[in-house]
């Protein structure tokens, strides 16, 4: 079955200072994940890195798996110390429950539903 639920791991730069700490952290977060999924936590997950383009985004992780296994994971005692070591070295690090495949048509009937009323 298609993954329907997602995180959506975002980020700026590094703080400026701290890119070697921000390097490594990208690379403990890549191996927490791999981790995760050869333990069928997740179904997978994607880094992608952004050329420059004048925005705020520079790069993120799409976590793919399901809604409840997404929820225990980023609960998770190991997940939430990365993440709170990632917020000393990055700016604009975060994590957003993430809505793809078959949950997007869903989520546009609801919308759709609720514009009309």
């Amino acid at each position: 079955m298609a993954s329907d639920s997602a995180l959506f791991v975002g980020w700026k730069l590094p703080v400026v200072g701290r890119e070697a700490d921000a390097l490594e952290l990208f690379g403990s977060f890549v191996g927490f994940l791999t981790k995760q999924e050869t333990a069928g936590a997740i179904d997978s997950f994607e880094p992608c890195l952004l050329s420059p383009h004048g925005g705020d985004l520079d790069g993120f992780i799409l976590v793919r798996g399901e809604r409840t296994r997404l929820s225990a994971l980023r609960h998770s005692e190991e997940f939430e110390e990365l993440v709170s070591r990632c917020l000393m070295s990055v700016d604009g690090f975060g994590v957003i429950d993430a809505y793809i495949g078959d949950s997007v048509g869903r989520q546009l009937q609801r919308y759709a539903k609720n514009i009309r009323r």
